[in-house]
């Protein structure tokens, strides 16, 4: 039994729930698309319309693109090069996927950080037609990036911990 086995066990259980939560928010924001869409065009059809399902529409599909990005992520079925990674031997393969991994997870910090803060700052303003403050509708960006950081701590540790690192390759 490795140190890393505890660590790995937790970070794996964490991002299957990160995984499940992500799953129930995405099918909830999109049914709620296709049903204020669907709606939109019966009234357009009736001869009136609703002012506001423009609008909800697509705060829901920001909604649904970083939650769903956090998914995506967590199946790797992001788009990738592991072509060259898959070509080296498995001790720089290791190498290369652990530096990955750091690089991504900076970025995926740098996200989450700056979308936090500008969500926060968004607290006073308001949609144009939906009187909803626009925090609300911009903190699924670090929630999305909070759900990609938890799967790549999952990623990273099994990227360590693997006996063969390509197993943890973000791309399919």
């Amino acid at each position: 039994m490795s140190v890393l086995d505890t660590p790995f066990k937790l970070a794996g259980k964490i991002s299957d729930v990160v995984e499940q939560a992500s799953i129930y928010i995405t099918v909830l924001y999109i049914a709620a698309v296709f049903c204020v869409v669907f709606l939109g065009v019966i009234m357009r059809v009736i001869g009136s319309t609703f002012s506001w399902s423009e609008e909800i529409s697509r705060w829901l599909l920001v909604g649904i693109t970083y939650i769903g990005a956090s998914l995506a992520l967590k199946r790797q079925q992001h788009v990738g090069v592991a072509l060259v990674i898959r070509a080296v031997p498995r001790t720089w393969c290791r190498i290369a996927v652990i530096l990955i991994d750091i690089a991504i997870m900076v970025f995926i910090y740098y996200g989450f950080r700056t979308s936090l803060a500008t969500a926060l700052q968004s607290a006073k303003q308001y949609g144009d037609i939906i009187k909803l403050p626009m925090m609300y509708v911009k903190l699924n960006l670090p929630v999305g990036f909070l759900f990609m950081f938890i799967h790549m701590v999952y990623f990273l540790l099994g990227a360590f911990k693997a006996e063969d690192p390509q197993d943890f390759i973000l791309s399919s």
